[in-house]
């Protein structure tokens, strides 16, 4: 009996040790997730920010070009 309380108690830290590091494991992924996507949020708001931008020269751009031909005629 002792032989099987002593098996089962080794067995039990081994899983223990195994679900413990593979917790650590996929907490360690989460937040490396969780970082990536912050980074990607944030390139994605600057990118909006120069498509923005970009947008705005354009117009100007043309709204200029507008003008010095109205100003030839």
């Amino acid at each position: 009996m002792r032989a099987f309380e002593a098996t089962l108690s080794f067995v039990e830290g081994y899983t223990s040790d195994i679900f413990t590091k593979h917790q650590v494991s996929l907490n360690r992924a989460r937040n490396d997730y969780r970082l990536k996507v912050a980074f990607l949020r944030e390139k994605a708001m600057q990118l909006h920010s120069l498509q923005s931008n970009v947008l705005c020269l354009e117009i100007n751009a043309t709204s200029a070009t507008k003008s010095t031909l109205l100003d030839e005629i």
